[in-house]
């Protein structure tokens, strides 16, 4: 009597270890969920940029960003002639004044809350001028680029592989383990076996 005394204090002990081994997997896959909740965003970066990539940022409604030197500016109602960009060079908008340097090589994060709607990010395209390309481009109003003068440019996109691993993980997870009333009936059915 004594030895199944102490073998189901045992199980108890074992399944009360199991049963919060699971709640912190839970924990950690909830955890993963919160972060999963992130939006980020990734930067492709175009090294010849032509007449037709503008053309395509114009259709997409883009928020053009040309900058020059250290300094930044919206081109408004942009437009392509031949091989020359043209638009009306105006301040940026507050909510795109974060964003204009990000790191190329990795995603990138944004908040988008009702507080810091940051998602103007995903609508941005840089267009980066070699040096000098627009005499006073601080007071500029209306410019015309030659094709040949953009460096480079860089699109946000929403990066759809970010984000998204852990709070698949943790809703599937946590749907497939209830851990209490799991380690219930493994109890039930071992007690019952002895």
């Amino acid at each position: 009597m004594l030895y199944l005394k102490n073998n189901c204090i045992m199980i108890h002990l074992i399944l009360e270890l199991v049963k919060r081994s699971i709640f912190l997997f839970l924990a950690l896959l909830l955890l993963g969920m919160v972060q999963g909740c992130r939006q980020y965003y990734k930067v492709s970066t175009v090294k010849t940029v032509t007449s037709g990539e503008i053309k395509n940022y114009i259709v997409e409604n883009k928020y053009i960003i040309l900058h020059q030197d250290s300094l930044a500016r919206c081109l408004s109602n942009p437009l392509i002639t031949g091989n020359t960009l043209t638009g009306e060079l105006i301040k940026l908008t507050d909510n795109h004044l974060k964003y204009l340097t990000t790191k190329t090589d990795k995603s990138n994060r944004y908040r988008n809350t009702n507080k810091h709607n940051e998602s103007g990010v995903l609508n941005e395209a840089h267009l980066y001028l070699w040096e000098s390309v627009i005499p006073d481009f601080n007071s500029a109003k209306q410019v015309g680029v030659p094709m040949s003068e953009i460096a480079y440019s860089d699109i946000y996109n929403k990066d759809k592989q970010k984000g998204h691993f852990f709070g698949t993980v943790g809703l599937g997870g946590y749907s497939d383990f209830n851990s209490s009333g799991m380690m219930n009936k493994l109890s039930i059915n071992y007690i019952k076996r002895m």
